[in-house]
């Protein structure tokens, strides 16, 4: 009831129109309804909604013509917006946009949300729902969706050329706007719009360290493979933004292959860096860690990429080299990534390029790298980068694993999983588990150790591990093995390799919290 309340702004007239509709339907499904935008305030209810509809009515009269299609444009947003969306939504030249603005909000049809993070606005859900409905019916929908379409791929493309330099500030507009992005791009989609759809998804992922989550993922997959796409200019940036999609899920055979034709058709700068970039992490992701290395270095190779391309790439580089056990040529990376970071880069590659040095200085000294995990995951809280955050933390953990802290690693892993499963960034998602199965192994939880080295392994999702991290895991399997004995642990592995992975997930969550049963899978 405080959500359906919340929902309909508290505007009194308008809960007891829903009260009505509750009485028939339920709490939880007419709240559902609303959120798919079932409108209370049309209709043929009579009575007390044809109230609401005229109070509405008479609201709306007392506006100029131009602010009422304002307002009737804006009802496609679903959430917050500022001035520059409303900008891009006005209906041409005129009275500003922040006076018809303020006149919307004098009249209480938005809602002023004034915070650190700027100025922003909202329109209370029943007026939404009455704009909306005269927008349609004045059959200026479909305009107001390529308008709003429009505004997101300019967003999408000011992040993308901001975020190589200092002049983009955090990522939290961006995170906002996840619901308008995914918004744009479906419509772009369905209404044979793929080019628009491609330019949005290309220049979002072209916004380094930025977590778009499990559902613009998909739309980015959709966008790139879209028919429509086909031969269209935006293609090859469109392949690129897919391709990173699926690195980031952890099918890095679908990102390489898609990679590779966004390569092949690109013509400019963006695409092929983007492509390339893409290519590492795939194979970094796969396991060849020749592959990656060649692919990161064919992207620096690059004509024309700026300090912030190269810090990041300089960065990637050192991790591999740094995977291979090539310490030197890790070294070598990671200052060429420190001194291009000095640059005018963004905050999220300098972060990036400061976690790579601890992952240099923890393959010798992992006691003083879990002090540079924690700066750099820091510096990524200040201006909300949550990817560079995440992977520093995960870092962090497995630092602490290997200098024997395994109580301080148990401590800091629930909110990392949590995060992680909430962006469903699998590849890092099973390397925490991994991480985690040690720390359990070493405190004395061998079964539950086991059941999440066998998951993981069995998950196509996983990285494929290389190099010393492989040889740890071997050993720690097999001791894991001699202690439970090859039957038990046999069995173990059977219930690991059926259960889906979020259920994996779960249990390592489960496992963590105070108090909590840990079921033992071997049982």
């Amino acid at each position: 009831m405080a959500a359906l309340v919340r929902r309909l702004d508290g505007l009194p007239l308008a809960i007891e129109q829903a009260a009505g509709r509750a009485a028939v339907l339920g709490a939880g499904p007419l709240l559902e309804r609303l959120e798919r935008g079932l409108d209370l305030v049309s209709g043929n209810g009579g009575g007390r909604q044809e109230s609401l509809a005229r109070v509405l009515d008479f609201s709306w009269e007392l506006l100029d013509p131009a602010t009422r299609q304002l307002l009737e444009s804006l009802s496609v947003f679903g959430g917050e917006f500022d001035l520059d969306a409303a900008e891009a939504m006005a209906p041409g030249p005129g009275t500003p946009a922040d006076l018809r603005l303020a006149e919307l909000v004098e009249c209480s049809m938005l809602v002023l949300i004034r915070d650190p993070a700027g100025t922003r606005y909202r329109l209370l859900e029943t007026v939404r729902a009455h704009a909306a409905a005269r927008l349609e019916a004045a059959h200026r929908t479909d305009a107001a969706r390529i308008a709003h379409a429009r505004w997101a791929a300019a967003l999408a493309g000011r992040f993308a050329a901001a975020s190589v330099s200092r002049g983009m500030r955090g990522f939290g507009l961006l995170d906002r706007a996840k619901a308008e992005f995914a918004a744009a791009v479906r419509f772009a989609l369905d209404t044979g719009r793929c080019s628009l759809a491609a330019r949005i998804t290309g220049q979002l992922a072209l916004v380094p360290h930025w977590m778009p989550g499990p559902r613009l993922w998909q739309l980015f997959t959709e966008a790139g493979r879209a028919p429509g796409l086909r031969g269209q200019r935006a293609e090859a940036l469109g392949l690129a933004a897919a391709a990173m999609a699926a690195a980031q899920q952890g099918t890095p055979g679908e990102a390489l292959e898609l990679a590779a034709r966004a390569r092949e058709l690109a013509t400019t700068v963006q695409p092929a860096y983007l492509a390339g970039l893409t290519s590492g992490i795939a194979a970094l992701y796969a396991g060849r860690l020749p592959d990656a290395a060649a692919n990161f270095a064919g992207a620096l190779d690059i004509a024309g990429p700026t300090p912030g391309n190269r810090a990041e790439l300089h960065a990637s580089l050192a991790l591999v080299h740094c995977y291979a056990g090539d310490l030197a040529a890790a070294r070598a990376s990671v200052g060429a990534a420190r001194l291009a970071a000095e640059g005018p880069v963004h905050g999220a590659i300098r972060a990036f390029a400061t976690y790579a040095s601890g992952e240099v200085l923890a393959v010798r000294d992992p006691a003083t790298a879990t002090a540079v995990f924690r700066d750099a995951a820091l510096q990524a809280d200040r201006i909300a980068a949550q990817q560079v955050g995440l992977v520093a933390r995960i870092a962090w953990l497995a630092a602490l694993a290997t200098i024997g802290e395994h109580r301080k690693a148990l401590d800091m892993a629930g909110p990392l999983l949590e995060g992680l499963l909430r962006e469903g960034n699998w590849p890092q998602l099973w390397t925490t588990v991994r991480t985690l199965a040690g720390s359990f192994a070493a405190t004395g939880r061998d079964a539950l150790a086991e059941f999440l080295l066998a998951a993981a392994d069995a998950a196509t999702s996983a990285t494929t591990l290389a190099g010393p991290d492989a040889l740890r895991q071997t050993e720690l399997r097999e001791r894991l093995r001699g202690r439970l004995g090859e039957s038990r642990s046999a069995r173990i592995a059977a219930l690991a390799g059926a259960l889906p992975r979020t259920d994996i997930v779960h249990r390592a969550w489960a496992a963590l919290q105070d108090g909590a049963p840990v079921l033992d899978p071997g049982a």
